[in-house]
């Protein structure tokens, strides 16, 4: 089942929800205007949740507060960052440090890794907290271990 957590208004969404088709793939939708604190808190996470246990979710984002939310709300996160792109190369290094799973260039990579990862008969088991080190090539950026510290020192602050 799929949710969208976003820091947009309706209006906003509704229009590229609309554009793309997509609506109807999404169960529930919490936009900025549901949530007194909008992202990095994870009000709107917890609110899809809805005591459903964090760990049978996944939350998918592309920058340090999707990374912060999820992490507060206890959901595993992975990130979606294109190939030789600035931003691949400034946020994916923020990105693993925050506890990643993993980040991919495409949002169509995460099927199959998901497929691999949580066999279909497994009854929705829990996703690794944290992507293993060097363990499958999902991340790709050389500045990775040198961001991963700032992030935990305290250094780097959204």
């Amino acid at each position: 089942q799929l949710a969208l957590f976003t820091g947009r208004v309706r209006k906003e969404l509704d229009y590229t929800l609309d554009r793309g088709r997509v609506r109807e793939f999404f169960a529930h939708i919490v936009t900025a205007e549901d949530v007194v604190h909008p992202k990095p808190h994870p009000e709107g996470l917890l609110k899809i949740l809805d005591g459903r246990d964090p760990a049978t979710a996944i939350y998918i984002g592309d920058n340090v507060d999707d990374a912060l939310a999820a992490q507060s709300a206890r959901i595993p996160f992975v990130g979606i960052l294109p190939h030789n792109r600035e931003a691949r190369r400034e946020r994916g290094p923020l990105l693993s440090g925050l506890g990643a799973i993993a980040i991919f260039s495409d949002v169509r990579k995460l099927e199959p890794w998901l497929k691999r990862l949580v066999p279909a008969r497994s009854g929705g088991a829990a996703l690794p907290a944290r992507r293993p080190k060097g363990s499958d090539g999902t991340h790709d950026c050389p500045r990775h271990e040198q961001a991963s510290a700032r992030v935990r020192s305290g250094e780097y602050r959204p």
